[in-house]
């Protein structure tokens, strides 16, 4: 049933993702009591996506496309040709946002739609270093494709989030947009990721680093693994290496070869994926965290040990420094030598472990998933016509 507002609805298009970062972005955005008081929203997606996000708040209206999680060409094209359109046309939301960061064609074009907003969640597309030919002909053929919608999308959009000031100034000059049609609105941070009480920064004989991240090239979990073994030559110190995530194929062969060749197959453990609430478990179980990608758009798992109070070693690059600021360690992510040196430090100085851990925490309790949804709800609602 929907509800009453006192001004045009918000479309949200969901689609059908579950899996990426744009999951818990919707959550936040569509949670019990995130949505302003007299604002209704409709929510276009998948009966997948909209059981898997669980209950969400009373103004928010659900507009179910079963074609949504067709595998059907011809079935997408109808949907997005003519129900889409159909859907806008019956609700005529004042705005429409594409959190996704991709807004069906037939809408870039379509002369009747309101003002578009779409989010940059990939800063890849825009780095010539981590795209070059002969990376993408290796990683990301199927991606190709998929890049340039999204560009697209953002070069037709009335505005564009980006989730730092980084990406915005990477990304703007290409979509050939203005500081007016911009808006910098970093990702937040729930609750629950707050470590509410300080952690023991003491370390035994046996000391545990994390690194938490998707398997790709551009996260360098190589130079991590080389960097721990120059380590562990140089101080003689019992150091295990725990990589938790999943990957592109390519990137986990080069990773295993990695930990082969530096003789550490009883050093390093490769959980794969896990649950949330896993990770949160394999962050307290940890002594230092790392943090070795050279491109990205935000980096929500860096903000999430920082919430968990972590000593952590960052890459210097892709302005991770806008979320750390001067609670880490900054290392080079291609070289060893500088990773090993970063953690060295962490490793041989109890006291600046608690002071960057507590640091970190502070400063990621200032991006609360509430500011974040204030802050988008607010933009939307000044465009909305």
């Amino acid at each position: 049933m929907s509800v009453r507002s006192a001004g045009p609805p918000i479309f949200i298009y969901g689609g059908d993702t579950i899996s990426d970062g744009t999951f818990p972005y919707y959550r936040g955005l569509l949670q019990p009591g995130a949505v302003p008081t007299g604002v209704s929203v409709l929510f276009a997606c998948s009966d997948r996506l909209a059981t898997a996000l669980g209950p969400l708040d009373r103004r928010v209206q659900v507009l179910r496309g079963p074609t949504f999680e067709s595998v059907s060409f011809a079935q997408r094209l109808r949907f997005n040709l003519l129900t889409l359109p159909q859907w806008l046309r019956s609700h005529r939301p004042g705005v429409c946002f594409y959190p996704s960061g991709h807004m069906p064609a037939v809408l870039r074009h379509w002369r009747w739609a309101p003002p578009s907003v779409t989010v940059c969640h990939n800063l890849l597309p825009f780095d010539p270093d981590e795209t070059a030919p002969a990376i993408l002909a290796r990683y990301y053929p199927h991606l190709e494709g998929h890049w340039r919608k999204n560009i697209a999308s953002m070069a037709g959009s009335t505005v564009v989030i980006f989730l730092s000031l980084y990406s915005r100034d990477r990304c703007s000059p290409r979509l050939r947009k203005t500081p007016a049609q911009t808006a910098v609105i970093p990702y937040g941070i729930d609750d629950q990721w707050l470590l509410p009480t300080p952690r023991s920064y003491a370390v035994a004989d046996t000391v545990t680093i994390l690194y938490a991240s998707s398997i790709w090239h551009y996260k360098h979990h190589p130079t991590v693994v080389a960097g721990v073994a120059e380590l562990r030559s140089r101080t003689g110190r019992n150091l295990k290496l725990r990589i938790v995530g999943g990957g592109e194929p390519h990137a986990i062969a080069d990773l295993r070869a990695s930990i082969r060749s530096h003789g550490l197959e009883d050093a390093v453990t490769m959980t794969g994926p896990v649950a949330s609430d896993v990770l949160m478990e394999e962050f307290d179980a940890c002594d230092l965290f790392v943090y070795a990608s050279s491109c990205e758009a935000f980096g929500r798992v860096l903000l999430e040990a920082m919430a968990r109070r972590l000593p952590i070693a960052c890459s210097k690059l892709s302005g991770l420094g806008e979320r750390l600021r001067d609670a880490g360690v900054y290392f080079n992510p291609a070289d060893a030598q500088s990773l090993a040196a970063a953690l060295e430090r962490l490793l041989l100085d109890e006291p600046l472990r608690r002071a960057l851990g507590e640091r970190a925490y502070q400063y990621a309790a200032e991006r609360r998933t509430r500011r974040v949804c204030d802050e988008t709800y607010d933009l939307l609602l000044r465009l909305r016509r």
